[in-house]
């Protein structure tokens, strides 16, 4: 799709299928400005956003309200040091298209794998490597920093904010706040002769079930998905092997889904949905290769898929929005490239994500939102 301004200058092209024809409906400023743009083939708007930070890129973009994002963003390049390497974040107003600096620090660390849950007092927990950012529900400011528990390179805080799930060297642990006890619970140790490592904590929204992935690190097929109960430490698994990593807990707190990453790892893509009530499991088969970025929205799933047969010299990639339920999906997206971060907005009618449309171009913000022209 090449979209253009009115007067015929271009403002992106977007590789992919030649019958989306765009036409712009708004055009913001440079700084913290946006494209809208109407897509007559896939009937939806494609906002494209900008926050003028320079030397920084954005990483991941969460959703606080129908109306109103976090942006996370680092100056990580290929020459820049560990150390060196700060995060900002900023809440960012689509109606207004305003944008203020929350957070501006060390914050994700050598761990990538950054969490974001709305808790239940109503405040936003952004979740880093060994500490987590309350944000205030209404002025999306900065409450309170909360640090992880020593040695912890991942963690996972509940939604009432009384345990946190946290990984470190020797294995998986549950923290209680404000506990008079220094001992944390040992749920899962790391075993060296086998190589089987706990990663990838995640409480259900209840609170009432943590779930992990059991890594096998010489036997990726082997990878396994446990669930433990943390007041019985009763646990059951479920092998989804084949290069498994992420997970995510369906909103009714007994679906569970994950997937295979596809055919680029000589693998057939497969979306696996586990009911732990009766420990039915449903296989779903795709194309190319999958991804899934974020949590389900009801019976919803969102995935990226990138077309591992394009002979563009690129692999361009769209989001996937699938029933699990009906077995049906719909694309949400023309083509892109490196799409990251894409998450359903609260009320599952918008998506948020980040991507560039053409090789070595700036990644960008993108907002997809269904509508009938």
């Amino acid at each position: 799709m090449d979209v253009r301004h009115t007067d015929g200058r271009s403002v992106r092209n977007v590789t992919g299928n030649d019958k989306h024809v765009g036409e712009v409906i708004a055009v913001g400023t440079k700084e913290g400005g946006y494209v809208q743009v109407y897509d007559d083939y896939l009937k939806e708007t494609i906002t494209y956003m900008h926050i003028g930070t320079p030397n920084f890129k954005p990483i991941y973009v969460k959703w606080f309200d129908e109306e109103n994002i976090a942006v996370i963003m680092n100056n990580f390049t290929l020459e820049t040091t560990s150390p060196d390497v700060i995060e900002k974040i900023y809440a960012y107003n689509l109606k207004n298209k305003h944008y203020a600096l929350i957070f501006e620090g060390k914050f994700l660390g050598n761990n990538w794998d950054m969490k974001f849950k709305k808790l239940l007092n109503g405040n936003f927990l952004l979740e880093g490597n060994n500490m987590a950012l309350e944000i205030e529900k209404q002025s999306f400011k900065l409450k309170k920093i909360i640090p992880y528990p020593e040695g912890s390179y991942e963690g996972d805080s509940s939604y009432s904010q009384t345990q946190i799930a946290y990984s470190k060297e020797e294995g998986l642990y549950l923290h209680t706040i404000g506990s008079p006890s220094s001992e944390d619970t040992e749920l899962c140790k790391y075993d060296d002769s086998k190589k089987i490592r706990p990663t990838m904590p995640l409480w259900s929204y209840d609170d009432k079930i943590l779930s992990y992935l059991l890594l096998h690190i010489e036997n990726e097929n082997q990878n396994e998905f446990v669930f433990v109960d943390p007041i019985t430490k009763k646990q059951k698994s479920y092998i989804f092997g084949e290069a498994t990593t992420l997970g995510w807990w369906f909103q009714d707190n007994i679906r569970f889904v994950a997937c295979s990453a596809g055919e680029s790892f000589g693998l057939v893509p497969i979306i696996k949905v586990i009911n732990i009530s009766n420990d039915q499991v449903q296989d779903f088969n795709t194309t190319g290769e999958i991804e899934i970025e974020c949590p389900p929205h009801g019976d919803q799933i969102l995935y990226v898929q990138t077309d591992t047969e394009s002979k563009s010299g690129y692999y361009p990639e769209r989001i996937v929005n699938f029933n699990v339920v009906t077995n049906t999906s719909d694309i949400v997206t023309p083509d892109f490239l490196n799409i990251a971060s894409s998450n359903f907005s609260p009320s599952g009618n918008q998506v948020l994500f980040i991507a560039n449309s053409n090789p070595g171009e700036e990644l960008s913000l993108y907002v997809a939102q269904k509508k009938t022209k």
